[in-house]
């Protein structure tokens, strides 16, 4: 039970009750204490937080990433156009080899923060491997809002990386809610924006290539 107190927090509590009957067995009252928990609800609540999260961007985990999104995907009674947008950065050994892994851990960090400024709340953002991102976004209206969230998120992570040179590429498939047959799964779209991905790679880098739902790649963006 949650109640709030009189220097308004909230606390939470555990009801623990008894009956007390009369000589025909029937309650006649209820005897009870309540017993606060909130530092033990507080511990639970942080170490859920800790398993799901990545501990240097703050971005969802793989695992937890993978999961929230495979929810999404099987939502049938959802209408509408999502969106898969998979990252990479492009020669991120060389910027450990030539830098550090402390300034490279530091531009991880950076472009999880240029992604939370730049995607809605609503979106799912994690870091899915060592260099590789990915955000789901939900409902989305046309390819160019997709492209220009690419977009701003770069000139976000590039304006805090002052004179190391970054480089991201990106490939981003569209899930329709509406297309025939069995919802897409977590795998099928992860496949598919990977290849879009290899494919801004191969074009140049620094740019996101956008991958029609059958797994082809119809346009690019810079």
């Amino acid at each position: 039970i949650t109640l709030p107190l009189a220097d308004g927090v909230e606390a939470t509590f555990k009801a623990v009750n008894s009956y007390i009957c009369d000589d025909n067995g029937k309650v006649d009252s209820v005897i009870g204490k309540l017993i606060d928990i909130s530092a033990e609800t507080a511990e639970k609540e942080a170490l859920l937080f800790k398993a799901q999260v990545d501990g240097l961007t703050g971005l969802y985990n793989s695992i937890t990433a993978k999961t929230l999104i495979s929810e999404r995907l099987a939502d049938k009674e959802r209408r509408g156009t999502d969106a898969f947008m998979l990252m990479d950065y492009d020669d991120f050994k060389q910027i450990n080899d030539t830098y550090g892994h402390l300034i490279g851990d530091r531009m991880l960090e950076q472009l999880g923060k240029s992604l939370k400024r730049t995607f809605r709340s609503t979106d799912i953002i994690g870091r899915v491997g060592g260099d590789e991102f990915a955000v789901y976004l939900k409902d989305v209206r046309t390819v160019h809002l997709v492209q220009e969230k690419y977009r701003q998120a770069m000139d976000s992570m590039r304006a805090a990386a002052v004179d190391i040179p970054v480089s991201v590429s990106a490939g981003i498939v569209f899930v329709d809610a509406e297309a025939e047959g069995e919802p897409m799964t977590y795998e099928a779209v992860f496949k598919m924006a990977d290849v879009a991905l290899y494919q801004a790679k191969r074009d140049g880098k620094g740019r996101a290539v956008v991958c029609a739902a059958a797994g082809t790649t119809d346009a690019e963006e810079e």
